[in-house]
């Protein structure tokens, strides 16, 4: 039999047993996480196929909403790269181009992927998610980093990137146009690229994503890339979201349905798990229920505050972690900070080199490609083994969905 169903506001409680000596921990942590949630947002936006806004929009309300409502100390809410991806892989092909139009319809994505998670709390099918196989989500991750690594590629070279969405129409794709690379981004994008890698191995908490944003940003205008030809992200409107609910054709939402159904999938177990693993490491008590109302929830924001939809954050919430936030507030620090670059920042960022964007976008999804954990599985379970690589060959092969199915 199921455990009755309860459902409050965790943040409540935190505040009422909230110790002045907790807060210069909870501002650090906050503040630290929105400098690696910054350029993350910006990138996985890209990803997706809408404007940068979109990413950092999502990141502060997802951060809001999730403090609120979430029994964990730890997870960070926000974009990440598979639901990036996933996004992009639904909703380019139907908005054709048409930017207004792809981000009307990431926002419906989202607040259908909420409401379903809600539907889902309420039925009490939410165990389904968790009954997806380890070997199946390692095959899924790898396939899906894959994916990712090769539509972005073509950015390093000043290529347009090709409407496939797997991964060997992505390198066909590369290799046809290569002679129509652009050497300055060559140049400036392979260099960012092994440097950022350097980095992530030589200083393992330094915030590498920041960095390439920072310093990119600087040098593009102190030397003007963009007269180099090299191409920049342009101008990033200021300003806090507003909420609107977007208008699409019934046609969209009916498209927009199954993917729905599967990224709340992925999304739902990927939060429980990060959610069990940090407070595992101290001790504490996570609710599954609550877990998903606030994932259900924080995905409806986003999508009305033109946001992008949202899960778990794997690296943003280690950072957290290792940053020794006490308490939920830290995400409310860290919403505060993106406010800020939203409000005083953007007119900088216009300056951002596209080809840096795809830097932050591979050095982001590599990990997903675990191949430790996947030779173990090899070595210890050969079948199970199998599935994953199946797995994997499919969604790499056959496209995101596709290869889920």
């Amino acid at each position: 039999m199921f455990e009755k169903l309860t459902l409050n506001i965790p943040l409540h409680s935190v505040l009422k047993k909230y110790k002045k000596a907790y807060l210069h921990r909870d501002i650090f942590a906050g503040v630290t996480v929105a400098a690696v949630a910054v350029p993350q947002a910006m990138a996985y936006a890209q990803l997706a196929g809408v404007n940068l806004t979109a990413g950092l929009y999502a990141a502060m309300v997802a951060m809001v909403v999730f403090a609120v409502l979430s029994s964990s100390r730890y997870v960070i809410m926000g974009p990440d790269a598979a639901m990036a991806a996933l996004a992009g892989a639904a909703v380019i092909p139907l908005a054709a181009g048409d930017a207004e139009r792809a981000v009307a319809l990431v926002a419906i994505l989202a607040i259908f992927i909420g409401i379903i998670s809600i539907a889902s709390v309420f039925s009490r099918i939410g165990f389904v998610a968790e009954f997806l196989s380890r070997p199946i989500l390692l095959g899924y991750m790898a396939g899906l980093a894959l994916v990712v690594v090769a539509t972005q590629l073509p950015k390093l070279f000043g290529i347009d990137a090709a409407a496939s969405t797997n991964f060997l129409g992505s390198v066909a794709q590369l290799i046809s146009n290569l002679p129509q690379a652009h050497m300055p981004t060559v140049v400036l994008g392979v260099a960012t690229l092994m440097c950022g890698y350097l980095l992530t191995i030589g200083f393992a908490r330094l915030p590498v994503s920041l960095f390439i944003l920072a310093i990119g940003t600087f040098c593009s205008w102190f030397f003007d890339f963009a007269g180099m030809g090299i191409a920049v992200i342009g101008n990033i409107p200021t300003g806090l979201p507003l909420p609107n609910l977007p208008a699409i054709e019934l046609s969209d939402l009916q498209s927009l349905i199954v993917p729905a159904i599967a990224m709340m999938l992925i999304a739902y177990a990927n939060t429980i798990a990060n959610a069990r693993t940090f407070a595992a490491k101290k001790k504490h008590a996570v609710r599954s229920d609550q877990e998903f109302f606030g994932l259900g929830v924080s995905n409806i924001a986003s999508g009305l505050y033109g946001g992008m939809p949202v899960s778990a954050s794997s690296v943003r919430t280690a950072v957290n972690y290792i940053s020794r936030a006490k308490t939920q507030v830290s995400q409310l620090f860290g919403a505060v900070s993106i406010g800020i670059v939203l409000l005083i920042l953007s007119p900088v960022l216009q300056y951002l080199p596209v080809a840096l964007l795809a830097v932050i976008i591979i050095i982001a999804v590599t990990p997903l490609f675990n191949y430790k954990e996947l030779k173990s599985i090899w070595h210890a379970w050969r079948s199970e083994a199998l599935l994953a690589v199946v797995t994997m060959l499919g969604v790499a092969t056959l496209g995101i969905y596709q290869g889920l199915l």
